[in-house]
């Protein structure tokens, strides 16, 4: 795999997300693509790292807010901590393209579930980049965490609406079924949190 191939992957990620029906083609569909194409996990890492070091401090912030108090500063991380962030960041990679196998053949779309998973791939990237801005902004100081809550949701918004039109074009099912999948990644996702949070919470 060489840069120009995850080049290509990655400014077809962004045709995607300018909601080009016809990108998902030109990914690589194959199944050495679909084995590629979780490479991405390692260039959305830092990003995922960053937003949960953010994600950190924001609630701790709104902790102390919903107290009257002054914010008492956020602990630092441990060994314990980034191990346990590492090990559920991986199987949140694995997790979903594992769920979808079922599913996929469930609504009848196997023979649209590599080129999905493509694009779910490398599109993560994207999701990554469109949610780094809301915490880059409050973490420099310029907004308030209302402000910040704005800009989240603003982008979440662009996430929901970007996976679901990989699930609506990459499976070529019905816009209904497409925001179930959507539905689906996202219940998923914060299971995984609020494991997250539990374990953290054990080695405190």
């Amino acid at each position: 795999m060489t840069a120009i191939y995850v080049l290509h992957a990655l400014f077809t990620a962004f045709r995607t997300a300018r909601f080009d029906p016809t990108a998902i083609a030109e990914y690589d569909q194959s199944f050495q693509g679909f084995f590629r194409s979780f490479f991405a996990a390692l260039l959305a890492a830092p990003l995922y790292f960053f937003v949960a070091a953010g994600e950190e401090r924001v609630l701790a912030d709104a902790e102390a807010a919903s107290r009257g108090g002054e914010n008492a500063g956020v602990p630092a991380a441990g060994l314990a901590t980034y191990s346990i962030d590492a090990a559920l960041y991986a199987f949140d990679w694995i997790a979903f393209p594992i769920a979808m196998v079922g599913v996929a053949k469930l609504i009848g779309a196997g023979p649209r579930y590599v080129p999905y998973i493509v694009a779910y791939n490398w599109g993560t990237c994207i999701v990554m980049l469109a949610t780094v801005p809301a915490y880059i902004v409050y973490l420099m100081g310029f907004a308030t965490l209302t402000g910040f809550i704005i800009l989240y949701y603003v982008s979440m918004i662009f996430v929901l609406c970007y996976r679901w039109r990989l699930a609506h074009d990459g499976l070529r099912v019905p816009p209904v079924t497409a925001g179930g999948i959507v539905a689906l990644d996202v219940l998923m996702s914060a299971v995984i949190v609020l494991l997250a949070v539990r374990l953290q919470r054990l080695f405190q």
